[in-house]
């Protein structure tokens, strides 16, 4: 986990402190497709395949993310957990309105926080 942040962060830092930098990337690679085989292993009896059919899940995951914050894994998840009790909450109130509720929730979080609810802005020392 730390080596795969300090990749992500930087790369040739991440190098020089001994982190072997193209093992961390083959690592998450490999893991994220073998995460999205087993998605479609499992969806895929459930569901017709087609081009879209993770779009809207994937889209509100990363909406979620962002209103926690990219920076901070915590506040992705409880960002993931709030978009979702919000887009609950709309459902039992006026059900047609629940995905504009959601994307406007996006945005009036990213107005005023910009790095979301709990990310902090990434400093860039030269």
């Amino acid at each position: 986990g730390k080596a795969m942040r300090a990749v992500a962060a930087n790369g040739n830092v991440a190098s020089l402190m001994g982190i072997n930098t193209n093992a961390v990337m083959i690592g998450a690679f490999v893991v994220s497709s073998a995460l999205a085989g087993l998605s479609g292993f499992l969806l895929a009896p459930i569901a017709q395949a087609s081009l879209f059919m993770g779009l809207t899940v994937g889209l509100k995951g990363f909406s979620g993310a962002m209103i926690g914050g990219l920076s901070n894994p915590r506040g992705c998840v409880i960002g993931g957990f709030v978009l979702g009790v919000f887009e609950s909450m709309v459902n039992l109130w006026q059900a047609q309105w629940r995905e504009v509720a959601v994307f406007g929730l996006v945005i009036l979080v990213l107005a005023f926080r910009p790095t979301g609810l709990f990310g902090k802005p990434m400093v860039e020392k030269v």
